[in-house]
């Protein structure tokens, strides 16, 4: 987790482990910055902004303790899909009558041909080894 201020000055950052969860730990680094911010600006309007992972009770709780407006990325769910259907619907409706009706991609194509890439048989040498070894041709 990384904070910034407006001008993208770093104010905090946490790292941790990739598969460890994230709720605790930010809000606690929150807690403990807002409480720092707090204490020199106590009416300065402060927006936290951040993606589903961060979609945490305690998150939540930290920022209305401290005041501050939140705008935090949902996770996809059945109940939020089923609310949004008319306003999504209607989007689609909107920019296909401006730009016409976009091709169906295959959502997987990009993902095999990524893997085909970097998982090649050591017989074949590894996708970087072979353009790495072909002769370049200048012009």
């Amino acid at each position: 987790m990384f904070v910034f201020d407006q001008h993208g000055y770093p104010l905090a950052s946490l790292l941790r482990p990739g598969n460890a969860d994230v709720g605790g730990d930010a809000a606690r680094v929150l807690r403990n910055l807002f409480k720092i911010l707090r204490s020199t600006w106590k009416n300065v309007p402060i927006e936290f902004r951040a993606d589903a992972a961060f979609c945490r009770r305690e998150v939540y709780q930290v920022c209305e303790e401290f005041k501050v407006v939140y705008f935090i990325g949902l996770k996809s769910n059945h109940n939020l899909r089923c609310l949004a259907k008319d306003l999504s619907d209607s989007t689609k409706h909107e920019f296909e009558s401006i730009y016409g009706v976009l091709p169906q991609q295959d959502k997987t194509a990009w993902r095999r041909k990524q893997e085909k890439m970097r998982f090649s048989s050591k017989a074949e040498g590894r996708v970087q080894e072979i353009k790495e070894s072909e002769p370049t041709s200048e012009k």
